[in-house]
């Protein structure tokens, strides 16, 4: 992969992944969980604004649909709630304090107000839908904005350096993949002990140790070269 393609898509990656989380993480500060976010949604009274803004093309119709499923008793479905919808709810639910220089205007550099981290991110997530390459000058121009704004919502400041070191040419890097995973708040850490359990379960239910045995062994070295990569990007 050329390094400015690889350069733009590694913004975009940290944008989705751990943009989307501190931003989304406001927001949970206020509803406590995703039921609350969808209650409060499905107000008369916030609906209609949701509505209003949605005429004013600040949501599309795809956006709207993850947020009112056509079936009444359906779940909204988080995960696909990106960076930009969950700074619309901010925006419009939240209890955020409005920017001093409003929503499409940079902050100053010395504002480091909550605020305007999220601004920050914001920007740059517009900016970068349009660009599929960066120079290492764009890049790091770039990369010092998404990190302020990292930094100033609280995220870890070892992660950030992980992720602009980490390898982006496969976004399922298992390096890459296995830290936003556990730290997804779409997949609780108690739901991934539960599927590892089950598997064990069946394992042992249909005698097939042997087997698993039989194919860590052949992956040995593998499987240990991967545990490293993940362990230090999780750990450092």
């Amino acid at each position: 992969m050329k390094k400015d393609i690889e350069n733009a898509k590694r913004i975009k990656l940290v944008l989705r992944t751990a943009g989307k989380y501190v931003v989304r993480k406001i927001l949970l500060q206020q509803y406590q969980t995703e039921e609350q976010i969808q209650k409060a949604l499905n107000r008369p009274s916030i609906k209609r604004k949701m509505e209003k803004i949605r005429q004013k093309k600040m949501i599309t119709n795809q956006q709207w649909s993850i947020l009112y499923p056509i079936l009444p008793d359906d779940k909204i479905q988080f995960k696909d709630v990106d960076l930009g919808l969950y700074v619309v709810l901010l925006r419009k639910i939240g209890e955020l304090k409005l920017p001093s220089s409003g929503w499409e205007v940079w902050p100053k550099e010395t504002d480091d107000s909550q605020v305007s981290h999220v601004v920050r991110l914001s920007l740059l997530d517009l900016e970068m839908r349009e660009q599929s390459r960066l120079d290492e000058n764009e890049f790091e121009s770039k990369w010092r904005i998404l990190k302020k704004a990292l930094l100033g919502l609280k995220y870890n400041g070892h992660a950030i350096e992980n992720l602009k070191a980490c390898c982006v040419e496969q976004e399922k890097n298992l390096a890459y993949y296995w830290y936003h995973v556990w730290n997804s708040p779409e997949l609780h850490r108690t739901e991934l002990i539960i599927v590892c359990c089950i598997a064990l379960l069946l394992i042992s239910l249909f005698d097939c140790w042997e087997y698993v045995l039989d194919g860590l062994e052949m992956c040995w070295n593998f499987l240990a070269w991967y545990y490293y990569a993940v362990s230090k990007t999780i750990f450092g």
